[in-house]
């Protein structure tokens, strides 16, 4: 009848399954092996009926109903932590309908520390501690509790795991449309508002990871893990796969071997943060050579944030209309890219002036304040619209702005997807041999009219180059070269 209801939407059919409900509890008695399930069941049709008509005593009933179901189950039960989600849920509701007192914040309290220990119960499926673990932020955050940041850490870790134990490609995009998104905007923000900007680095990087993992099939770090432990791999997998299965006690003993091999693989060299975020002290190493920029976006605040080698990141507030104007710019470039000569030219012109006013500018006079120098080498680590804009070549390109005026005259810009990858990128170089070979593309026509003067310099100083070999190409000759050359790009 529960069912019928959701269908129909008759109070009629909700009140007659609040009925079979109670009569299917009074068959259980305490005791009775069923008695917790069908508490549960009860409580959820009670709590259906309180959203219909808001009254409290529905959500005192489920309250009720939910606290004595919680205690007739065995604590290692992979339903406790469903069952405990349910409970602190209704507990925070009471509170947001009940006045402040000293009970209300008791209720407050027991709630949340209903959701740390179901977000983090050992014998429940990754699934269910996701999903714990995202109504604890939500709460946690519309309540600025002390618990948001860590909630919004369980969240993603639980994210990420969810989608590294899914089996097949098909059934990790099977749980994104069922779970919709991750709130990683959230989740940065919350840090943000704590001032512990670390782990906003660390939100920040999790939730790059992720994505662009995604766009290479997921499983990138049990992949990684394969590669250099096949037979661990595979058993760490096998066990996944039971523990999303458990629904019995008897079956505990998966998880705690599932515990047991994840503890393993931290063990291996590398692994470490294997299916964790990766703290911060490893991910300021990407920081070593420059500056590097992170660029969030989101509808509920942007921010740039400066990571340097040491010392603690810097926070620059950007205008909280940079969604819209971003989404503007994307759509304004796309038409001026696909225009022709120097109409293109003069369409692209404003985008780079909005990119400098509303971005680099801010980025630019912090960087000055923190004492780098001016053609220093930075990068840039851009989220949302903005990968798809040259905010490298972000600039006011007015002569009643003093120079310099732009990105080009101010810095060495370089873009990185993630500050892992970036870390990876540099210690896989391997040791210089021989002199490397300098070499230039050339593309001269009527959109880039310098070209040819450039080509020049270039000539000039690479002469100067002891060891350096020049080589010069049109683009027409792109397609010939070698996997072997090496190439530096400078867009302009």
């Amino acid at each position: 009848m529960t069912t019928h209801f959701g269908q129909s939407g008759r109070m009629e059919d909700l009140e007659e399954a609040i009925l079979y409900h109670r009569e299917a509890l009074a068959l259980c008695p305490r005791g009775h092996p069923g008695r917790s399930s069908s508490l549960n069941n009860l409580a959820n049709a009670v709590f259906t009926r309180f959203e219909q008509s808001g009254n409290k005593d529905g959500l005192l009933d489920a309250c009720k109903y939910l606290s004595e179901a919680i205690t007739l189950l065995p604590t290692e039960h992979p339903s406790h932590a469903t069952v405990g989600c349910q409970l602190a849920l209704i507990l925070l509701k009471l509170c947001d309908i009940v006045p402040k007192s000293v009970k209300s914040l008791n209720m407050t309290s027991e709630a949340f520390t209903l959701l740390k220990h179901a977000a983090n119960h050992s014998f429940a499926s990754a699934k269910a501690l996701f999903q714990t673990a995202v109504a604890w932020a939500r709460g946690a955050h519309r309540r600025k509790h002390q618990s948001t940041v860590h909630a919004y850490a369980e969240s993603l870790g639980h994210f990420e795991c969810c989608l590294v134990l899914a089996p097949t490609v098909e059934s990790q995009q099977i749980f994104l449309a069922d779970t919709g998104t991750v709130p990683k905007s959230l989740a940065l923000d919350a840090a943000i508002e704590a001032g512990e900007f670390g782990t906003a680095v660390e939100f920040l990087e999790q939730g790059r990871a992720i994505l662009w993992s995604k766009l290479r099939g997921y499983r990138h770090p049990l992949d990684e893990l394969r590669a250099i432990d096949k037979r661990l791999a595979d058993q760490f997998e096998a066990l996944s796969s039971q523990l999303t299965c458990l629904t019995i006690s008897s079956e505990l003993t998966v998880s705690v071997s599932f515990e047991a091999k994840m503890r393993q693989h931290r063990t291996l060299d590398g692994f470490a943060d294997f299916l964790q975020a990766v703290p911060f002290a490893t991910l300021q190493k990407a920081a070593a050579e420059g500056p590097v920029i992170i660029v969030n976006i989101s509808r509920y605040r942007s921010d740039a944030i400066i990571l340097r080698e040491v010392g603690d990141p810097v926070l620059v507030p950007l205008p909280e209309t940079l969604p819209k104007v971003l989404n503007q710019l994307s759509s304004q470039f796309t038409k001026a890219r696909a225009s022709d000569g120097k109409d293109s030219a003069r369409q692209i012109l404003p985008i780079l002036r909005s990119l400098w006013d509303n971005i680099a500018s801010p980025v630019r006079a912090q960087l000055v304040a923190l004492g780098v120098q001016d053609k220093s080498r930075i990068w840039w680590c851009p989220t949302s619209d903005l990968c798809a804009l040259p905010l490298h070549a972000a600039g006011a390109y007015s002569p009643k702005v003093p120079k310099p005026d732009s990105l080009p005259d101010c810095y060495i810009s370089s873009y990185t997807p993630t500050l892992s990858a970036l870390i990876r990128a540099r210690s896989g170089i391997l040791p210089r041999t021989t002199d490397p070979n300098l070499l230039v593309i050339a593309q001269p026509d009527d959109t880039l009219p310098e070209v040819e003067e450039e080509d020049s310099r270039i000539r000039i100083m690479s002469t100067s180059l002891k060891g350096q070999r020049r080589i010069t190409i049109r683009f027409s000759q792109v397609s010939k070269i070698t996997p072997g050359h090496i190439l530096h790009s400078t867009a302009i």
